[in-house]
């Protein structure tokens, strides 16, 4: 015997069978939200946890934390960084000017 449909004719049923399919809808979009506000979640506490683990690593002074490993950037000594750990970057020109070149020339 094969599958039947049934169809409901009534006004009543084709509104329940309505509200049903909103609200199914609504649940799947809801459900979405929460399962991807969760991979959000895990994924942030993934990143802060690697980054607490690292600090120490990060503040050192010579740039080696524990095991040696070497965390200054290349080319850049471990000198120069400033008594409290902060790393002072940037770019200076100087352009001389006549002052200058009157100090420089009498030599």
């Amino acid at each position: 015997m094969p599958f039947e449909q049934r169809t409901f004719k009534g006004p009543l049923a084709r509104l329940v069978t309505y509200m049903t399919g909103v609200l199914s809808m609504v649940a799947a979009v809801i459900f979405s939200l929460f399962l991807l506000t969760v991979a959000a979640v895990v994924g942030f506490g993934a990143w802060a946890g690697f980054w607490w683990r690292k600090r120490k690593q990060r503040r050192s002074p010579d740039g080696q934390g524990r095991n040696g490993v070497h965390t200054n950037i290349p080319g850049r000594s471990a000198k120069s960084r400033v008594d409290d750990g902060d790393i002072i970057e940037g770019e200076a020109t100087r352009i001389a000017d006549e002052h200058d070149a009157e100090h420089t020339s009498s030599s």
